[in-house]
Parts: C-alpha cells; sequence; structure tokens
C-alpha cells in the first residue's frame, strides 16, 4: 500500500502545490472514512450539497480526482456533477451508500498517516517536511483523529467543492 499512498499524494501534490499538511492529512482521513462525518444529519447534509451546488464556486474541470487507496473513492467536483449530470439525489444516494458500505477505522487512518510520516521522514515526499508532520501528528493525537478542514492557503488557491463516493455508486 506504501506505494499507492505515495502515488497518491505526489499526485494530489501535482495538481495542488499549494497543498499544507491538514489538506494532506484531510485526503487520507477521506480515504479511509468515506463520507460517513458529513451525513450525521441527513437534512443537513443534503441542503449544505444543494446550496454548495447552487453556489459554482469551485475550479476543478474534471469530474473526479481519486483518493482511493484500497477503493474507488473520489472526491466529486460539484460543479462539473451539475453541469454534465446534475441530478442532486443521485450523487446524495452515492453519499449515503458510500457512508453505509465504508466503515471508518480510526486506527487504519493512523496506520496510513504514520506511513505518511515516515515518507517525510526519509524525504520521500517533494513538500513540507518531518517537523511539520510530527507537529500536526500531536495535535491530532490529542483530539483523537477527527476530520479537518481545508487550510486557509488550499481554500484560497483552489475553491475546494467537493463531495466523497465510491465511484461504483454514481453509475455513470
Amino acid at each position: 500500500m506504501k506505494s499507492k499512498l505515495k502515488k497518491l499524494i505526489n499526485y494530489h501534490y501535482n495538481w495542488y502545490p499549494k497543498l499544507q499538511i491538514e489538506d494532506l492529512y484531510k485526503m487520507i482521513y477521506q480515504s479511509v472514512m468515506g463520507p460517513e462525518h458529513i451525513l450525521q444529519d441527513e437534512t443537513k447534509a443534503f441542503q449544505s450539497l444543494k446550496n454548495e451546488m447552487e453556489k459554482n464556486i469551485g475550479k476543478e474541470k474534471i469530474l473526479f480526482r481519486d483518493i482511493g487507496l484500497e477503493n474507488d473513492m473520489v472526491r466529486v467536483n460539484l460543479n462539473i456533477f451539475k453541469e454534465k449530470i446534475g441530478n442532486l439525489q443521485k450523487l446524495f444516494h452515492a453519499m449515503k451508500k458510500t457512508a453505509k458500505s465504508i466503515r471508518g477505522d480510526k486506527s487504519k487512518v493512523q496506520n496510513v498517516w504514520k506511513q505518511v510520516g515516515e515518507m517525510f521522514a526519509f524525504g520521500e515526499l517533494p513538500f513540507l517536511c518531518y517537523p511539520i508532520w510530527q507537529e500536526f501528528t500531536e495535535l491530532l493525537q490529542k483530539r483523537g483523529f477527527p476530520p479537518v478542514s481545508h487550510s486557509a492557503i488550499y481554500k484560497k488557491n483552489y475553491y475546494p467543492s467537493y463531495r466523497i463516493v465510491l465511484k461504483k455508486y454514481l453509475h455513470l
């Protein structure tokens, strides 16, 4: 899995060179945990999805960005989804099916994150550094490895607007 992880990290770094440590962690968290945390309140989650799709804030030009380590988990760009498919219910249904089929495991998040730290420690990643990883990891440990938001730098440069799903549930 380490080679797949390194490939995935480099793929995202190439697309998002202003990626910060919290953005990298967010991708790992989403890959392992899926969209379950966002669906705690389905009514609120659906309304949030609807509002975000109406805003058209994202800059992405492609429908999917792969984030899967052991599956076909993707970030679905909301603007492109709206333009090409337009069926909000279809996306929300895919999110719910994904959440039901992916049972998140925080110990797995921790294990993958530890592998990321090893890559930083051995200079295998072209950005950031091991001390930044260490400092951020201490915060994560204190908080129980929670979901996090994108960094302000990432938001300012990339305007992320997506949802997490297993691609197979979109039936495109």
